[in-house]
């Protein structure tokens, strides 16, 4: 069977779509990152928190949020919780309550800390925003009398904070400290990577 010249141009051409649209599925980004822009705008302790519950409002605007994970540490290095989960929404502008609970709460007076980061997988500082606060934890809640004290705060593009208790005691990040509330430890900011 002869195909006709435009049945052979037909051909062609459905080869030549079929070549660029592989040539751009190859070519585009890992982790989806594009258009993926978070910018953290702030943080604060809920009312909830304690020594077991590790609360926080993060407030930020995003366009094309993939992910979103938080870590609850204590200033040992023991991880009370951790979680990786998709975005509480894509396009989001406003405040987002982020909930995590310790299976083994430390004990009250303990310094603790939440690490939020929303963006992308991989996170980058182009994509992910991050939140943090440290706070020396009670056994009650604030909202029931507790008495959990922030000692600092940091949000920004991911790679400006800490991630844990441990690393801001350490004098990782830009800590903001809390007005009216001396850091348990002097906090000195540095770089937690440089290149």
């Amino acid at each position: 069977m002869q195909l006709t010249r435009t049945a052979r141009i037909a051909a062609r051409l459905a080869a030549l779509v079929v070549i660029v649209i592989a040539t751009f599925t190859v070519a585009a980004p890992a982790g989806g990152a594009t258009g993926t822009t978070v910018t953290a705008q702030g943080v604060a302790l809920q009312p909830s928190a304690s020594c077991r519950f590790g609360d926080v409002d993060v407030t930020y605007a995003a366009t094309g949020a993939e992910t979103q994970s938080a870590t609850f540490s204590a200033a040992d290095g023991t991880v009370l919780h951790h979680f990786d989960t998709a975005a509480f929404q894509p396009d989001f502008v406003g405040t987002e309550h982020v909930l995590t609970e310790a299976d083994a709460p430390p004990a009250p007076g303990t310094v603790v800390a939440v690490h939020v980061a929303i963006g992308t997988t991989p996170a980058q500082a182009t994509t992910t925003g991050e939140f943090f606060v440290l706070y020396q934890c009670d056994s009650e809640r604030t909202d029931k009398g507790g008495t959990n004290t922030v000692l600092a705060t940091c949000v920004g593009p991911y790679g400006t904070c800490p991630t844990t208790a441990a690393e801001a005691l350490a004098g990782f990040g830009n800590l903001v400290p809390a007005p009216g509330n001396p850091p348990a430890t002097p906090l000195v900011a540095i770089p937690l990577f440089t290149g």
